[in-house]
């Protein structure tokens, strides 16, 4: 499969996303993004659709990949104050 760069809209979504547990859909100001940004993330698995919740969305592993290189849990697993930067590129999937 060819990776795929995301856009400005979906690099700003999974941004967000990263940054909260889960993002509620039209209960905050989002600016920057809207729901075909969310879907697009959604089609490519960095972003999923919290179950009984059809406006909330949350961030994947393979969104943490996207963004870091690494899983949520190797990303978490770093002190806080030595994170790894975002990648300077986020395509899907990525180049092996």
């Amino acid at each position: 499969m060819t990776p795929r760069r995301l856009d400005a809209f979906e690099r700003t979504a999974l941004g967000k996303l990263a940054q909260v547990e889960s993002l509620e859909l039209g209960t905050q100001t989002v600016i920057g993004f809207g729901r075909p940004a969310l879907e697009r993330l959604c089609s490519l698995g960095l972003a999923q659709r919290v179950a009984d919740a059809p406006t909330v969305y949350a961030i994947t592993s393979d969104g943490y990949r996207c963004i870091y290189g690494m899983s949520q849990a190797e990303f978490e697993a770093h002190p806080a104050n030595a994170k790894p930067p975002p990648l300077r590129q986020w395509q899907w999937p990525p180049v092996a």
